[in-house]
């Protein structure tokens, strides 16, 4: 990929105004609609390591999740 500066700046830029919109509009109805533990994995965020894992578990066993 070769990108000018400009245009560099442009997408941090708009992944940037993404990453604000969804944090503003969606997350909220996700954590709403499916809990913390559940919104989060809905997002695709998985567990990267053993550490992780076991935060991952720990929440999931929380009674009301």
């Amino acid at each position: 990929m070769e990108l000018s500066a400009h245009e560099i700046g442009l997408v941090f830029t708009g992944w940037g105004l993404l990453v604000a919109a969804f944090s503003v509009f969606f997350a909220p109805r996700l954590q709403a609609r499916y809990g913390t533990a559940h919104g989060i994995a809905a997002t695709g965020q998985i567990p990267t390591s053993v550490g992780d894992h076991a935060v991952h578990r720990s929440v999931q066993a929380c009674p009301g999740q």
